[in-house]
């Protein structure tokens, strides 16, 4: 992988655009198009603050990906596949809850499948925020 493609790669995974990381920079968005191109490469001061952006090594923008990146894009992978069991489980859970809260509404006590309808509403919604977030580590 070049200098450039990693420069892209980590400038993706921070969800910036050009224009916005050469604005941080205070570089034209031309520049970032050339560096991500491997027709030009940016100074040690822009290497420095792109590092220090992204929370990355100066190794790892210029050397390429080093055993602490592989750690980070497995911790990145085992993330995905957390989030998206953990909607899953809270999907099955929010429609058992409910189909309990069905069952229960001619109870006594309306207070319970009220109660069993507000959990499931907050674990559906749970629910959605964990899927969202797995899409956008998919990306």
């Amino acid at each position: 992988m070049t200098l450039g493609e990693r420069l892209k790669e980590y400038r993706q995974t921070e969800g910036l655009s050009q224009e916005q990381l050469a604005e941080s920079l205070n570089v034209s968005r031309q520049a970032i198009t050339k560096w991500e191109n491997d027709k030009g490469m940016p100074d040690i001061d822009n290497l420095i603050a792109i590092s220090k952006m992204m929370r990355i090594t100066l190794d790892d923008i210029v050397k390429g990906e080093t055993e602490i990146a592989q750690k980070a894009s497995e911790k990145r992978a085992i993330n995905t596949k957390l989030s998206l069991v953990t909607a899953v489980v809270f999907f099955i859970v929010s429609i058992i809850w409910i189909i309990v809260g069905c069952v229960n509404l001619n109870s006594a006590y309306l207070a319970l499948p009220v109660m069993n309808f507000i959990c499931a509403a907050v674990l559906l919604v749970c629910a959605f925020i964990h899927v969202k977030r797995y899409l956008s580590f998919k990306e």
